[in-house]
């Protein structure tokens, strides 16, 4: 879990250090859209000042976790 407020970026500098994977700021928002509760849930994202910032590790966790999920439905594995 994230400790310092230093580690927390905005979603454009998240996006712009993961473009392979969310290559406009819109795929990303999408993503946090469809995803909202499980990334609030591990720490992922937190709304501060007015904005949503992230939590990078948190939030790579969740992608890779969510990523694993989407897999397995995808390819009918049990996961």
């Amino acid at each position: 879990m994230t400790e310092s407020v230093q580690a927390l970026v905005t979603l454009q500098t998240y996006q712009q250090s993961r473009a392979h994977l969310f290559p406009s700021i819109e795929s990303l928002r999408w993503f946090v859209r469809q995803q909202k509760h499980a990334l609030v849930g591990a720490g992922a994202l937190l709304f501060v000042a007015g904005r949503h910032m992230i939590a990078p590790a948190e939030f790579d966790t969740c992608v890779i976790e969510i990523g694993k999920q989407g897999a397995s439905r995808r390819m009918g594995v049990a996961a």
